[in-house]
């Protein structure tokens, strides 16, 4: 799937999907933010998500000051 046919808004079905939209490639990754609070269901063994949610948690996760950032992060 390329970048620009991700949908922009709306239901996100299935792991694969929301990674996708994320941009990550990782499993590990995506639990580790999944520990940290994406909002996401699991229903039947199958995740899903709203982009408009996970566009607010990373808007909200991401509104740090720099003294909050370690120095060596990338």
């Amino acid at each position: 799937m390329k970048a620009n046919d991700l949908p922009t808004t709306g239901l996100l079905i299935g792991k694969k999907a929301i990674k996708n939209w994320l941009g990550i490639t990782s499993d590990e990754l995506f639990l580790k933010w999944i520990d940290l609070g994406l909002p996401i269901r699991v229903v039947d063994k199958r995740y899903y998500a709203y982009t408009e949610n996970l566009e607010t948690f990373f808007k909200v996760s991401t509104n740090v000051v720099g003294s909050e950032i370690p120095d060596d992060a990338e």
